[in-house]
């Protein structure tokens, strides 16, 4: 175990492996129709591709833009290029 916070046994918690490509639609609502609540991690790239999938709120839509925004940004500070 890397850490004891992270059993997921004791936490009761389950994990389910999913792409964005197709099947996070059909977990989702399996298992919110049992009255489970469904928490999706991502990595940094759901951000450009796949992000509505995930089940997005007006909320997250607009954090999304926000942090958009700000990355680009940093690009000319950073003298990155796009």
């Amino acid at each position: 175990m890397l850490h004891a916070a992270w059993d997921f046994e004791k936490k009761n918690l389950a994990l389910v492996k999913g792409s964005v490509n197709g099947n996070l639609q059909k977990f989702r609502p399996f298992f919110e129709g049992f009255g489970v609540p469904v928490k999706i991690p991502a990595d940094f790239g759901a951000l450009f591709e796949g992000f509505q999938p995930l089940g997005a709120t007006e909320a997250t839509v607009g954090l999304k833009s926000a942090v958009i925004q700000r990355l680009d940004a940093r690009i000319p500070a950073l003298q990155l290029k796009r």
